[in-house]
């Protein structure tokens, strides 16, 4: 199948194509791995998008969905900076009898060799009721690919020579992970890790405080952070790149193993970050746990928000436990009121009070709690 494309005068490039799922992998059970679909280059990158017929997804997970992943295989070279690219995705008919499906977008900024992003196209049910899905067990997708990379031009001997910038916080990462020049060492649990004053400076004001006052000598233990929510500071501070486990939060609900791990990271990393002064990282963290907070973890945030003065996270928990008696009776029922009482009893008066109004409220309003 031919790609069809264009260049604007910015040096976007806009491509256009046709991907054929064969019968043989239009259905399949749910361990199945993903197959590719297709592979193809534009402006030097080589990309690739995969396809899962049958893959589970936590909103639903008694439902199959048919899922995407778009990932970036190779660049031009080792020292290409990042390319940005936008996908539409829409199953079409061959035989434009039915028009086409609706889209399915997906943005990858800043990608580089080795990043992929996964899409959810449609669920498996609707495929299979949407006509889409041909009598042969094939299916067609068409998509649009629109690409871009930044260059930098300079005159040279009456001639404009093009430079693929480097990114800056890919340089830094790589100059945290070399520890080139690094002059300050850390200890946090067991782990060392070695940093950079100027960079730390520039980007925390505590560690700027700090390093102009009680932390001259060379090497400092950290006693607040334990090593994997430091880590992820230093790298943060460094790249602006959050963990991984933090970058999925929030596209689905993962109530397992790894979901449970990552709002704690959220968690450990938002008071790292509210001890160093890092005020961006501080906000997105406290916008994870947020997101995050539930019967089983309500409580425990609560507390965290006390005591921090963590206005939108105690917000955000005062809603979640006024909002649904339901809700209020789960959270008792798992401690989480005992826990209150014993270590914040005011935030529980709080909860009680705001409780009662709003059952008045909606006593005088003709409404019913939920």
């Amino acid at each position: 199948m031919s790609v069809a494309g264009s260049t604007d005068a910015a040096g976007t490039r806009t491509v256009c194509m046709a991907l054929k799922i064969p019968a043989t992998t239009a259905s399949g059970d749910r361990s199945q791995a993903y197959i590719t679909a297709r592979r193809f280059a534009v402006l030097g990158y080589e990309w690739q998008i995969d396809y899962h017929p049958n893959s589970r997804y936590p909103y639903h997970p008694s439902k199959s969905w048919v899922k995407l992943r778009i990932s970036l295989v190779r660049t031009p070279s080792p020292d290409a900076g990042a390319v940005t690219a936008s996908f539409t995705f829409c199953l079409v008919d061959p035989s434009r009898t039915l028009r086409p499906f609706r889209e399915v977008a997906a943005n990858c900024p800043r990608f580089r060799q080795g990043t992929s992003q996964e899409v959810l196209l449609v669920s498996r049910a609707a495929l299979e009721a949407s006509g889409y899905l041909a009598r042969d067990g094939n299916c067609f997708l068409q998509c649009k690919a629109v690409l871009s990379r930044e260059t930098y031009t300079y005159g040279g001997d009456g001639a404009e020579t093009a430079i693929h910038p480097r990114d800056l916080g890919h340089d830094l990462g790589d100059l945290l992970r070399s520890q080139s020049g690094a002059d300050v060492t850390f200890v946090a649990g067991s782990e060392s890790f070695r940093a950079h004053r100027c960079v730390l400076a520039a980007r925390s004001p505590v560690f700027a405080a700090e390093f102009a006052g009680s932390l001259m000598e060379e090497t400092h233990e950290v006693k607040d952070t334990d090593a994997d929510a430091f880590r992820a500071l230093l790298r943060f501070i460094y790249t602006d790149a959050l963990p991984p486990q933090l970058e999925k939060m929030g596209r689905w609900p993962d109530t397992g193993k790894d979901g449970q791990e990552a709002v704690s990271m959220a968690r450990r990393l938002l008071e790292a970050a509210d001890r160093y002064g890092v005020e961006r990282l501080k906000v997105i963290c406290e916008e994870k746990v947020c997101a995050s907070v539930g019967v089983g973890t309500v409580a425990t945030d609560l507390v965290l928000a006390e005591r921090r003065g963590y206005k939108k996270l105690k917000d955000r928990c005062m809603e979640f436990l006024v909002g649904s008696p339901a809700d209020m009776l789960a959270v008792a029922a798992v401690g989480g009121c005992k826990l209150l009482e014993a270590t914040c009893p005011s935030v529980l008066t709080e909860i009680l009070t705001a409780v009662a109004a709003r059952s008045c409220q909606l006593a005088l309003g003709g409404g019913a709690l939920s």
